[in-house]
């Protein structure tokens, strides 16, 4: 159990993006809400009419409409924080759950070893070194010349855990358009002076971005994607 800090309601609020609302993200919840007692979850989207019920749509926004689907999955994160955040749900620290990742362990315990950071998340990749992931071609042309130099990705995006200094920082731009998500949050984040932790590897190993190369050994406590309900959210 999260100990109450002085100064915020939260130590934490996990902000939950989705796009359906069938029994598996309505198990999804219901598992974040069993391993993490008090702890406020904000039901998120961009764009998507299934939703949960109260769940906020970032596409609503005006200053950040018109973006595209799944490639826009942080605009959810600044325009919440923006627009719908209050004392209920501010925190010291925040944690994007996506639908299709399955936590078999309490948020304290998942990330008590990154737990003091600004921004975390499984994997980093930097342009310099990382020049040939996918995206950095077409981001990069589109990113400001001043961000260029500190582009970045976090991937994938499920899982990255920012403190409330780091959100509060990035959402007050500026924050360019047409860029994917995951290179446009690290690219922000670097560019703004925070560093870009990776979660320990016993953590990360069954993060990816891609179902195949998920492996259900058991004994990891965060799986992502998982997009089918599995023995995994029965367990503990």
């Amino acid at each position: 159990m999260l100990v109450r800090n002085e100064r915020m309601a939260n130590q934490l609020t996990i902000l939950f993006v989705h796009h359906r609302s069938d029994d598996v993200t309505r198990r999804r919840v219901q598992r974040l809400e069993t391993l993490n007692p008090g702890v406020p979850i904000v039901r998120l989207t961009y764009g998507s009419s299934d939703v949960l019920p109260g769940t906020f749509n970032a596409a609503d926004v005006s200053e950040f409409a018109g973006e595209s689907g799944w490639h826009a999955l942080d605009l959810v994160l600044y325009a919440w924080y923006r627009h719908r955040r209050d004392a209920q749900t501010e925190a010291e620290r925040y944690v994007m759950a996506e639908w299709d990742m399955v936590y078999r362990v309490s948020m304290a315990e998942f990330y008590r070893e990154t737990w003091n950071e600004d921004i975390v998340g499984a994997q980093v990749f930097y342009c310099g070194p990382h020049w040939h992931w996918d995206w950095f071609g077409p981001c990069l042309p589109r990113l400001p010349a001043e961000m260029r130099p500190f582009a970045a990705a976090l991937v994938p995006m499920a899982g990255v855990m920012l403190s409330n200094r780091a959100l509060a920082t990035i959402a007050r731009g500026p924050i360019p358009r047409g860029i994917f998500s995951e290179c446009r949050l690290a690219t922000l984040a670097a560019y703004h002076g925070f560093d870009l932790v990776e979660l320990p590897y016993a953590k990360k190993r069954n993060i990816t971005w891609k179902q195949d190369f998920v492996r259900m050994d058991k004994d990891t406590q965060a799986y992502h994607p998982v997009k089918q309900l599995s023995l995994l959210d029965e367990q503990s």
